[in-house]
C-alpha cells in the first residue's frame, strides 16, 4: 500500500507551501486553441483529463521550484546553521592585511597599490603607466 506523502517543502523558499501546478505558456495554449477548433471541441475531454488528473501539483506558489514531499513537517530538513554560515563568510573575507597600500600622490589619501586611477580624486597613477609601457 503506498502511503501519500502529503507534506510540500520548497527548498528554495525554506518553507512549507501548498504546490501549484505549472502554468501553461503561450506556445501551449496556441497549440490547445488550434487542436480543440481542428477536433471541433473533442479535444478539450481529453486536455482537461490531462490537466487536472494526470498533472501533477509539485511546483512552488512562490519561486517556481519543484517542491519535496514529505510524510510530516519534521521531516523538513533543518536550516543552515548561522554559526556554520558566520564561519564561512569570514573564510571568504578578504584580510587587510594581505592587501598593500600606497599614498596617492595627488590628495594623500591611501588607496590600494595596484589601482591604475585613484578612487577619491581620479588621477591616473604613475605607477600604472609606467608599468604598461
Amino acid at each position: 500500500m503506498n502511503v501519500k506523502k502529503k507534506h510540500a517543502f520548497c527548498p528554495n523558499c525554506l518553507k512549507e507551501v501548498k504546490p501549484k501546478r505549472k502554468k501553461l505558456d503561450n506556445f501551449n495554449w496556441q497549440i490547445l486553441i488550434i487542436i480543440i477548433v481542428s477536433t471541433l471541441g473533442l479535444a478539450l475531454i481529453p486536455f482537461l483529463i490531462y490537466y487536472f488528473v494526470i498533472r501533477k501539483k509539485k511546483y512552488c506558489p512562490k519561486c517556481g521550484s519543484e517542491v519535496q514531499y514529505y510524510d510530516s513537517p519534521r521531516d523538513f530538513p533543518k536550516k543552515i546553521p548561522v554559526v556554520n554560515l558566520l564561519e564561512r563568510i569570514n573564510s571568504e573575507k578578504i584580510d587587510t592585511d594581505e592587501v598593500e597600500f600606497m599614498e596617492c600622490y595627488n590628495c594623500n589619501q591611501e588607496i590600494e597599490k595596484d589601482s591604475a586611477v585613484c578612487p577619491y580624486c581620479g588621477v591616473q597613477l604613475k605607477s600604472k603607466i609606467q608599468n604598461s609601457k
